[in-house]
This record gives structure tokens, sequence and C-alpha cells, in this order.
């Protein structure tokens, strides 16, 4: 049955005029929201437990990372320090290599002067077997026998490196014995290069200019592509392996 406005009204005047009834709806209404408020006590508390296991769940798991991360922390100092050593052993052989790299290079450079100093002894000994088909009656020419003329014509510092040429050879062409005799400045090495090349021509132009006809030659064991062309630019005498390059060029160039 539905409640009306004149049952509220009539309600409202009962509970004025009697005390007994008030205090009894009072009582009820208390103990509806008594009810009310426990059951919503009840229902924070199973969510603040609920609430506090999962914090409990979540606790334990950042415990086990906090543990996890120690161990990692722990491995990846140990591995630093692997690497670390590592690293200064990789420094410690790569001093090592460098060590021996340049002892390699040294002994080269040793043996590379040896050779160079055996090829030229070679040369000097043997002069007329390697220039006689250039020259008849050679011989090896010492500078120290024409001083006066070299200083006079050049510098000290062209003096000093004129007396750095190789080797000096004198002789009468083969293929025109009536002309004056030639000297052959020769510049010696196992593999002739470039560098070889430039300096016979140097040196023979210092002694063309101390006055003595003088003819620019390199002679070895192999000759280097660069070698070659130089050689053919400044008209420089080429004697490897028994090959003989430029020498008619050469020889009308000093005439």
């Amino acid at each position: 049955m539905a409640v009306t406005v004149d049952d509220w009204a009539q309600l409202a005047r009962l509970l004025r005029e009697n005390s007994e009834i008030r205090r009894e709806f009072a009582s009820l209404l208390v103990s509806e929201e008594l009810a009310g408020v426990r059951s919503a006590l009840a229902s924070l508390a199973a969510a603040q437990e609920r609430t506090e296991q999962r914090l409990e769940a979540l606790t334990g798991r950042v415990e086990a990372l906090a543990e996890a991360q120690i161990r990692t922390e722990q491995r990846l100092e140990a591995l630093t320090g692997r690497v670390d050593a590592l690293t200064e052993a990789q420094i410690r052989t790569e001093h090592t290599v460098q060590t021996l790299v340049e002892e390699v290079r040294g002994l080269k450079d040793v043996t590379g002067g040896l050779r160079g100093e055996s090829l030229e002894r070679r040369y000097r000994e043997r002069a007329a077997a390697y220039f006689g088909k250039l020259l008849r009656r050679v011989r090896v020419v010492s500078l120290q026998d024409f001083e006066t003329e070299v200083d006079a014509a050049l510098t000290a510092e062209e003096v000093d490196d004129l007396l750095l040429l190789d080797l000096l050879v004198a002789g009468r062409p083969r293929a025109a014995p009536t002309e004056a005799e030639v000297w052959l400045a020769v510049e010696i090495s196992g593999r002739v290069d470039r560098d070889d090349v430039k300096r016979a021509h140097r040196r023979a132009g210092f002694l063309r200019r101390a006055g003595f006809r003088t003819v620019p030659a390199v002679a070895g064991e192999g000759l280097t592509e660069g070698a070659h062309e130089e050689a053919e630019r400044l008209l420089v005498v080429v004697l490897v392996q028994g090959r003989v390059e430029n020498w008619p060029q050469a020889i009308a160039a000093a005439s």
C-alpha cells in the first residue's frame, strides 16, 4: 500500500505527542543507520585486508627484484673487473706487438743496409763485368782525387751530398772509343726506386758543374715502375739483371 501525505502527517503528530513512540522510532532509525555503518565498515575492512594482501605480495616482489638487482650489480662488477683485466692485457699485447714490429723493422733496416753494402761492394769489385758492355778500360774513380775541382765548383752542402754517391766509374764509350772519357755516377739498390733515380741525376749534375762529363746511372736487382718512368724522363741509365736502358740517350745528353 502506498504511503500518502496524510500518513506522514499523522506519523509526525504521533512523534510530537508521544515521547515513547518518538524514542522507539529514533531507536529504529539509529539501528538501521548503524547497520549501514557496520556494513560499510565491514566492506572497508575487507577492502583493507585485500589491499594489505596485495601490498604484502607487492612487497615480496619488490624485495625479490631488489635481491635480483643486487645479484646483477655483483655480476656486473665482476664482469667489469674482467673487462678491465682484458683491456690491460690487450694494452700489454699491443705494446708487445709494437715492440716486435719496431724490432723487425730495425732488423729489416739492418738487413737492407748490409744487403746494400754487399751489393755496392760487388759492383765496385766487379765494375768491369757490370759496366764493360758500356765502357772500355773501366776503372773505379775516387772523388778524393778530385777534391780541388769539386770544392771549387760546389757548395759545402752539395759536396756533402756528392760524397754519398754509391759508385763512380770511368771509361771510354765502347761504341765510340775515340771519344773523351765519361764518368758514370751510379746509385745502387736492391730494388731501385724513384728516389734512387733522382739522387743519381742530381749528383751527376754536380759533377758536370765541376767540369766532368758525367752520366747518371742506377743499378740493382729490381726496378719499380716509378723508377722506370723517372729514369726515362731524366735520361738516367738503368742496369738491372743484365739489362741496360737509356744508355744512348744519356750519353748523347752528356756530350
